[in-house]
């Protein structure tokens, strides 16, 4: 059995960075998994050969400067008669093109679709090397007068900056908060959207005692995860979305080892079970001890995944 995995090489872009993890995960772990970055069809059939399985890290997203967008159903068919088993990853809830098996962000849709398959989330950092859950424990957080509430993210409105900010400013009379918003590639590649979105954030009135920072531009795993794990508590107050896709701030807010807490959003639903809730007050979730992320960190370690991809993949091939 070998395997293909494509992935685009946008960096400024969840739908890679999801892809990149996958290949850190997996390429020392299978010999016969095979990672990949292309630009163009072109560059993707001069690598397609000899494999018995073809995962596209693709997403349906109705642009055409999207991941893989040129991906039809043509190339598809074409590999399918040639005796190859397509796939691809379950980012939205429409796939778009007639794939032999989706790679799901959900537990119930293995349950409803027999050709869709749960596979975990691949963490930036397994807990066997993770550096910064022992960073957190050696943090002396219970005696910082002002909590550090912090969130990242792609500049997006539905991302509810502006609306945390009004969330702290009412449950604090002292706290400092802290952003990073970074401007995507597809969706904002002049970075005018993330600008005009910093500006409604500073524009929002405040208590004295409320600070707002932020700080903008792509950064790596490591500055993200460095910028988590420093806050007492991280909060990602997106708006619901019927056909959004598991967001991947929740990948980097466990791997900080820094608790936090999320809305009632469906791109949360994969842990909205075992996690702090924003509604229920970001006062309590300040309280709670960080054991959700070791929960998460287990159920998602890098060796779990290796094996639940693997199943799947035997399956696949059989």
């Amino acid at each position: 059995m070998k395997i293909l995995f494509v992935n685009n090489k946008t960096i400024n872009c969840g739908v890679y960075q999801y892809g990149k993890r996958v290949g850190k995960i997996l390429s020392p772990r299978l010999s016969f998994f095979h990672y990949c970055e292309v630009v163009s069809l072109e560059e993707f059939l001069n690598l397609k050969d000899n494999y018995d399985i073809i995962v596209f890290n693709y997403i349906a997203a109705g642009r055409s400067n999207a991941p893989l967008g040129w991906l039809d159903q043509e190339i598809l068919e074409e590999l399918k008669g040639s005796g190859v088993k397509v796939g691809t990853v379950g980012h939205l809830n429409d796939v778009k093109f007639n794939f032999d098996f989706i790679l799901s962000q959900y537990p119930s849709d293995q349950l409803r679709d027999d050709s869709r398959y749960y596979i975990f989330r691949p963490l930036p950092f397994d807990m066997v090397e993770n550096p910064y859950i022992k960073n957190r424990r050696e943090l002396d957080l219970i005696k910082r007068k002002v909590p550090r509430i912090g969130s990242f993210g792609f500049a997006s409105k539905s991302k509810g900056f502006t609306g945390l900010i009004r969330i702290i400013n009412s449950e604090f009379s002292k706290a400092e908060i802290r952003f990073h918003i970074a401007s995507a590639d597809y969706s904002d590649p002049t970075g005018e959207g993330t600008n005009n979105l910093i500006s409604e954030c500073k524009a929002i009135k405040t208590k004295s005692g409320i600070s707002l920072n932020i700080t903008s531009g792509f950064v790596d795993d490591e500055s993200i995860l460095d910028f988590l794990s420093g806050n007492d508590l991280n909060v990602f107050n997106y708006d619901d979305n019927e056909d959004g896709g598991v967001s991947s701030v929740i990948d980097f807010a466990i791997s900080s080892g820094a608790p936090f807490a999320v809305s009632r959003s469906r791109m949360f639903r994969h842990v909205l079970e075992n996690c702090l809730v924003i509604d229920k007050g970001l006062v309590n979730a300040l309280r709670e001890e960080e054991k959700f992320n070791d929960f998460f960190m287990k159920k998602w370690s890098h060796e779990a995944f290796t094996d639940r991809f693997l199943s799947i993949m035997e399956i696949i091939a059989n």
